[in-house]
């Protein structure tokens, strides 16, 4: 049997559904938890407080609410009310630590991956118990809330931020709420959620004047409300989850985005009084101060000590909890889940519970190894018949062996070890990258810059380099994204040894320059990590921090001169790449561009609509004519018509930025290809030197991809999640529909940019004269492996963070793939006569 690259492809693919139906399935619904079971409040219990206001500040980490300088109400609330220090959920994001400190149910691995989409389909909690009792419940700010309270009873006032740069308006229209709700006092139980707190430090950072002046202005705010707090109720206030100085909150970030406070005051609170919690535990002080029921489904220990009652109620309060949690130990016992053995009324333990809600079974750890198999079987079938050992062969193996199972049992045993040097998560990310730029920088410097043909290498197996790339992706923490320096470097060598005074300076100036501006963050990195100091700190300028958002944010359309300016100088090289003239006629491309951005940066949707009526029409065009339609009509600008449709889809979206870079590649990559790389089309007549440049072709449409990735915004090469689904997408998903978008639309708005880029880019690659299939099945494989690596996450909640965003750009990339195999005059079947007559990209 012979395998086609499709089905080659599909063959490394098709494994991945083993662990999927086996192990994806659980992690994706989740564990379940009790339902409709409640234990009532003891009989001497009474309500506490007639009101309760629940503040929810989005990112603010407890070391700002202590320093005075930043918020001097919130620091020094211990003075008249009490403060709990809450470590969070260990998934710190706005979804699953919502969920726990509403519900005190333990969020799961896929509740990371749902987060702004988080479900909860559970009845048992403090807001549904107030509705049993006729008291009335609202909510207001950010829409979390209502895709976990859905019932119609309640009272949703979502406030629709307006993207990223949204910091104050939001905010002041919730604040502005919540003083009428207090005012009406028409709500028993009142819940306001801000995300401006978040929006700030994620783009400033927490010790910028910007977010200083946003916690001033904010702790204001709440001692107004603090003021205003009608008689005999009580206010709550904290935070979903911190935020590290430099913004940063994803899994495994550390103590700075698990460690938040929570301040309380008025009815039923000790004044000075302090504890210690997790943040389910919130979920139970509303049931203590109104009266209600306590849920099984609880994971939640009631913080007694911050309840100004006689130590006599608070222990027969503590006895009402504890009763709640037997029985929930009880139904843990009975449905297969850890449970805490032994436990009974009369004695009161908390120390027994577990800590976990799921454990990894015997079919979760084989259906992991199963698809790994099968891809070994593989190719074997496929390498049969060729030379597979060699003298070196075993010692290669062995350490390839060796550091797979080095690997697997840090994730399995210790995970979260600490040594003198290096964390458990540092090690991991140390693993991650550097075996993967050792194994890369191997096969580019054998395929760019070897010329002896008796290296050591070539004493290797034919098939080692596959191994040794296979063995370095496979592992969770692996990120392909610092090759980008990899290749950066390996091309200016080649280029500086090759070069020719006759080829095309603008098209290998403008390659060259983006994929080293594109390796900004690991130049950023790797200085901090060697010198002790970042390039950004050593500068001193604001605009380094956090580039690429800063980047992308200034050439937005509402920046529109920079806007303008940009795509003016960037239209000229694109014209001198494409034509190769000194003229003014690049203005032709550049007017309709510009007026995009006029129109665009209005603000208008109705303005909107008439930028996509004329994108309707480019696309019309490049079909009528890639059809060689009659009433194709040539195009006018300087450009394709699928030029202007992609870049006049991307700027009203994305902005300017990635828009030009998309530009300057898909007419930069084919120049290049044809004066400069044309010989890498050759196979290689050594064996190894074949197999690391595949390896290479693998990589390269990979790299582009990521440089795309970056110059979006959206790539973290050493941060804690690679591919980083940052929030500066939302402002793109406002397009044509200015005021509250259906999620479907603002889907549709932030993915088709990125689509229409990463398909140009590998399709230009692609018609440069390579194929897309090696890089095809790397893509593949890295997915599958994502896949079989899913057990992992059963208790170690961090990897799914990594490895589900990871595995859906993985599958979104495959798709752009496929799409860039062919031209898209290939798949239309014309001719392409968009194409000025004059001109060909490709010459």
């Amino acid at each position: 049997m012979i395998f086609s690259k499709k089905h080659l492809v599909l063959a490394i693919l098709l494994p991945s559904l083993i662990p999927i139906v086996f192990t994806g399935i659980n992690i994706f619904e989740g564990p379940e938890y009790p339902t409709g079971v409640s234990v009532e409040p003891p009989e001497s219990h009474d309500r506490i407080s007639d009101g309760v206001l629940l503040i929810v500040l989005d990112g603010l980490p407890a070391y700002v609410m202590d320093n005075p300088e930043l918020m001097p109400t919130l620091a020094n609330w211990t003075d008249f009310g009490a403060k709990a220090n809450v470590s969070t959920s260990e998934i710190t994001l706005t979804g699953p630590c919502t969920k726990e400190m509403s519900t005190g149910i333990y969020a799961s691995p896929i509740d990371a991956m749902r987060n702004w989409e988080i479900q909860y389909e559970g009845k048992d909690d403090a807001f549904h118990y107030a509705l049993e009792k006729n008291m009335s419940v609202a909510f207001t700010g950010f829409y979390v809330w209502s895709n976990l309270f859905t019932d119609s009873r309640f009272d949703h006032d979502t406030v629709f931020d307006s993207g990223f740069s949204d910091i104050y308006g939001a905010d002041d229209e919730i604040i502005s709420n919540v003083n009428k709700w207090l005012i009406t006092q028409s709500h028993d139980l009142m819940v306001a959620h801000l995300g401006g707190t978040d929006h700030v430090g994620h783009i400033f950072g927490t010790n910028s004047i910007e977010y200083k002046n946003k916690m001033l202005h904010l702790d204001n705010q709440l001692e107004q409300i603090k003021q205003n707090l009608p008689e005999n109720w009580t206010l709550m206030i904290t935070a979903d989850h911190g935020m590290s100085q430099s913004g940063g909150h994803a899994i495994s970030t550390g103590e700075s985005a698990m460690h938040v406070n929570m301040l309380l005051y008025g009815a039923g609170i000790k004044s000075g009084a302090t504890e210690d919690i997790v943040q389910r535990d919130i979920a139970s002080l509303p049931l203590v101060l109104l009266d209600l029921p306590f849920p099984i489904s609880a994971d939640s220990r009631i913080p007694v000590d911050l309840l100004n009652l006689p130590l006599s109620e608070k222990n027969t309060i503590e006895q009402w909890n504890w009763d709640a949690q037997v029985l929930r130990q009880q139904w843990l016992e009975e449905n297969g889940y850890p449970y805490a053995e032994d436990v009974s009324s009369e004695v009161i333990d908390w120390e027994s519970l577990p800590s976990t809600t799921q454990s990894a079974k015997v079919l979760d750890l084989i259906s992991s190894i199963v698809p790994l198999a099968l891809i070994l079987g593989l190719v074997f079938y496929v390498g049969r018949g060729k030379e597979l050992v060699k003298p070196n062969t075993i010692p290669f193996v062995a350490i390839c062996l060796g550091y797979t199972v080095m690997v697997w049992t840090h994730y399995v045993w210790f995970y979260d070890s600490d040594l003198p040097m290096w964390s458990g998560k540092w090690l991991r990310k140390s693993f991650g990258i550097l075996s993967v730029i050792f194994v890369v920088s191997i096969a580019f410097w054998n395929v760019f810059l070897q010329k002896q043909k008796n290296s050591i290498l070539f004493k290797l197996p034919w098939w080692s380099p596959y191994l040794a790339m296979a063995v370095v992706i496979w592992q969770p923490d692996s990120r392909l994204a610092p090759t980008i320096l990899v290749m950066g470097v390996a091309l200016l060598i080649y280029f500086w040894k090759n070069r020719k005074p006759e080829s095309d300076k603008f098209s290998l100036v403008a390659f060259t320059t983006i994929i080293m501006i594109s390796s900004w963050s690991m130049f950023n990195y790797y200085s901090k990590r060697i010198t002790g100091t970042s390039i950004q700190d050593a500068i001193e300028m604001d605009f380094f921090y956090k580039l690429w958002q800063q980047v992308v944010s200034q050439f937005m359309t509402h920046n529109y001169i920079s806007a303008t300016i940009l795509v003016l100088i960037f239209t000229f090289i694109a014209d001198r790449i494409y034509f190769k003239e000194k003229n003014w006629k690049w203005l032709l491309f550049a007017a309709p561009l510009i007026w995009v951005i006029v129109l665009h940066s209005i603000g208008n949707s109705w303005l909107d609509r008439i930028i996509i009526v004329g994108l309707i029409f480019c696309l019309t065009q490049m079909i009528l004519n890639r059809k060689d339609h009659s009433k194709g009509i040539q195009s006018p600008f300087r450009a394709k018509w699928s030029e202007l449709f992609a870049l006049g889809f991307i700027i009203p979206t994305w902005g300017c930025w990635p828009a030009m870079i998309t530009l300057l590649l898909i007419r930069s990559i084919p120049v290049v290809v044809e004066e400069h790389l044309s010989w890498l089309k050759d196979e290689s007549d050594n064996a190894f030197s074949e197999s690391c440049r595949q390896v290479v072709l693998a990589l390269i449409p990979w790299i582009l991809l990521c440089i795309i990735w970056t110059n979006y915004s959206l790539l973290t090469p050493m941060g804690l999640i690679e591919f980083n689904p940052t929030k500066i997408m939302v402002s793109g998903g406002f397009f044509g529909a200015r005021i509250d978008p259906p999620m479907y639309w603002m889907t549709l708005m932030v993915a088709t940019p990125l689509f229409i880029s990463c398909t140009m880019i590998v399709n230009a690659w692609s018609k440069a004269g390579f194929s897309l299939f090696p890089a095809l099945l790397m893509l593949s494989f890295m997915f599958t492996t994502n896949m079989s690596n899913m057990w992992f996450t059963i208790f170690r909640p961090q990897v799914l963070i990594m490895t589900g965003f990871s595995s859906i750009v993985f599958l979104f990339w495959i798709v752009c793939l496929f799409a860039g195999e062919k031209s898209m005059s290939a798949i239309l079947k014309g001719n392409g006569k968009d194409i000025p007559k004059h001109a060909d990209l490709n010459k």
